[in-house]
């Protein structure tokens, strides 16, 4: 693996993934307002204790978005590493089903703050 070579992966990746982050990014938004909008409503059912949390709850989302996103970068480790085995040709094929998995592990993050919050609130 000459440096080059490395690069051109690199470039390769960034060309397919980097596309995708913004339809990651959205499916995160939307999982993150409908969190906040849940914990809003449970909120109003509890009384003023879960209101004084309002501030702590939506940083709490957030930061789980945050890490969700950085999470999304890993995906370039697998990606440049298999363009230099045999496997590229299949890999090409299957990298959307590795987007759609992703986006779906994204969800945790974001579901275990909301199931703390959750648990904390009762």
């Amino acid at each position: 693996m000459t440096k080059s070579a490395i690069l051109e992966a690199f470039n390769e990746s960034k060309k397919y993934w980097e596309p995708k982050r913004k339809w990651y990014l959205l499916f995160l938004a939307i999982i993150t307002t409908v969190g906040i909008m849940v914990i809003s409503e449970i909120g109003h059912g509890i009384g003023d204790r879960m209101e004084t949390n309002n501030l702590v709850i939506i940083s709490e989302l957030l930061i789980a978005f945050i890490f969700a996103n950085i999470a999304y970068s890993f995906a370039y480790i697998p990606d440049i590493l298999v363009q230099f085995t045999p496997l590229k040709g299949f890999w090409n094929y299957y990298r959307l089903l590795v987007f759609v998995v992703g986006c779906i592990i994204s969800i945790s993050p974001v579901g275990l703050t909301l199931n703390q919050i959750l648990h904390i609130s009762n």
